[in-house]
């Protein structure tokens, strides 16, 4: 189902966290194929676990099913600015999620 995704929530929105992964990526060097992977099961783990009903089906409907805020909108009957408020605060949920995520595999990795 993460390989349908067709938008990307960008890695370098992580680079004014405490701890950046784009430089640990970049540290490691070579292959970082089984830490994408990681990072995809964290993150549909962070789906399904940390936001609401409401927020995984409009995210995964705009990032996923590549649907806009409009069709979204249109699709739910609530208004256009609902919708992208419910993503701001989803990514944002998952940016925190994730950060924690790949955090915790840099001690793995580490060891």
């Amino acid at each position: 189902m993460v390989n349908k995704m067709k938008k990307i929530i960008s890695l370098n929105s992580f680079e004014n966290d405490s701890y950046s992964l784009k430089k640990y990526i970049l540290e490691l060097g070579g292959d970082n194929k089984s830490i994408i992977k990681y990072l995809k099961k964290a993150m549909m783990k962070a789906i399904d676990c940390e936001l609401s009903s409401r927020q995984a089906f409009i995210l995964k409907k705009h990032y996923f099913d590549n649907l806009s805020v409009t069709e979204i909108s249109s699709l739910l009957h609530v208004n256009k600015s609902t919708i992208s408020r419910s993503l701001k605060r989803s990514v944002n949920i998952l940016k925190k999620s994730l950060k924690y995520a790949a955090y915790a595999l840099s001690l793995i990795e580490r060891e």
